[in-house]
């Protein structure tokens, strides 16, 4: 049954869940992430409608993340040792990140959305570029700012976080790399979407009027979104190079928005941590940044048994990162070594080509591309996002 809500009201409706959902957003006074309850409601609903799973795609899936979590036991009855991160932040929270994606479908079609690749994409983006104004909102003002995130936990306390908050955006939830995954991800989509071919002149603008927004707001927040603004690009220019005359309009806007933020001291040193790589390369924050990533690529497994089954550890005893680095590659090696990492990337590259291969393979092949790319910064997760499309059209 179909309930008649009103449209704004569904919108609010749809906006928040998805916000809870593509942030992770945890509540300082509740000990678990909000995703968890949404999980646990999807799970219900499958076990309600005995389809967990069907179709036969989702136990591909499930036995390709069994395989990893084998392998992560494995490797800690090898090692006598492990600290569980891993095993967690990538196979338990995949699987909660799993049902709480097949609530929001219930949901989304309960009220009378159509679940399909536009209606994601567009609340997607809404969600996420809502979530970076309010960060913008924060960073200006310092009072908005500890409330906020005395609701908010991003695992960083508050005197950490306001350090941060002198120079760049901390977003709300989803901060940091977190953010430029973020980013990158959905300006893909969103170039899907504006390839598409029943994409008119007037939807053109509006898809690179979210995409200009998005990039401009994100890049702010992670200079990693520059990944997503670059395949943004490559895939709009590859199929259809009339999108550089339907852009000017929407252009014309965003210097509008960057004009307002020069002209403020605050919002100009945001801007200049976004952007001052593209002009001063040597003396930018990135340049910094870029030095230590290359000193964290030396630092590689030194025994056979570490570069086959791993060390089984994800952190330090202090609570940072294993071995120093920061690299996603050689994380995810110290944690399951080559063949945790296989399942790792099977799992990611099944998800991708099962969804996307098919129809939009130009979205596809970039976010194969995505996927490596970012992992030479940090460990990206993409599956909780790949979830959201895996589960289109099925019941």
């Amino acid at each position: 049954m179909i309930y008649n809500f009103s449209y704004p009201l569904k919108l609010v409706m749809v906006g928040i869940l998805f916000s809870i959902y593509l942030l992770n957003l945890k509540l300082t006074f509740i000990p678990l992430p909000l995703v968890a309850f949404l999980s646990i409601f999807g799970f219900i609903f499958c076990l309600i409608k005995n389809k967990i799973l069907v179709p036969r795609k989702y136990y591909n899936y499930f036995v390709l993340i069994s395989l990893l979590s084998m392998i992560c036991a494995f490797s800690f009855l090898v090692n006598q040792k492990s600290d569980f991160y891993f095993f967690i932040e990538i196979c338990v929270y995949s699987v909660v990140f799993f049902f709480a994606a097949l609530f929001l479908k219930s949901f989304v079609k309960y009220i009378g959305f159509n679940y399909n690749y536009e209606t994601l994409t567009k609340v997607s983006v809404i969600a996420v570029v809502v979530q970076l104004f309010f960060s913008i909102l924060a960073y200006i003002n310092a009072v908005f700012f500890n409330i906020i995130f005395s609701i908010v936990d991003i695992n960083l306390p508050l005197d950490t976080l306001d350090s941060f908050n002198q120079g760049r955006l901390v977003g709300i939830g989803a901060s940091f790399f977190a953010s430029g995954i973020l980013n990158s991800f959905f300006l893909i989509l969103l170039a899907g979407l504006l390839v598409s071919n029943r994409s008119s002149p007037l939807k053109s603008m509006k898809y690179i009027f979210w995409a200009l927004l998005l990039s401009f707001m994100g890049v702010m927040a992670s200079r990693t979104t520059v990944i997503g603004i670059m395949l943004f690009i490559l895939i709009s220019l590859c199929k259809k190079p009339l999108y550089v005359f339907y852009s000017t309009i929407p252009l014309l806007f965003i210097l509008i928005f960057v004009n307002w933020f020069s002209s403020d001291s605050r919002l100009s040193e945001l801007l200049k941590f976004g952007t001052d790589f593209l002009f001063d390369y040597e003396n930018s924050q990135a340049s910094e940044s870029t030095g230590t990533l290359f000193e964290m690529l030396s630092i590689i497994p030194t025994t056979l048994k570490t570069w086959i089954i791993g060390d089984g550890l994800y952190h330090n005893d202090l609570g940072g990162y294993y071995m120093s680095t920061d690299v996603g590659y050689t994380r995810i090696l110290f944690a399951t070594g080559l063949v945790g990492f296989f399942f790792y990337t099977l799992a990611h590259l099944y998800l991708i080509f099962t969804t996307f291969w098919r129809e939009k393979k130009f979205v596809c092949i970039s976010l194969v591309i995505l996927f490596f790319l970012l992992h030479i910064k940090g460990v990206a997760n993409l599956m909780p996002l790949l979830f959201l499309y895996f589960i289109v059209d099925q019941e």
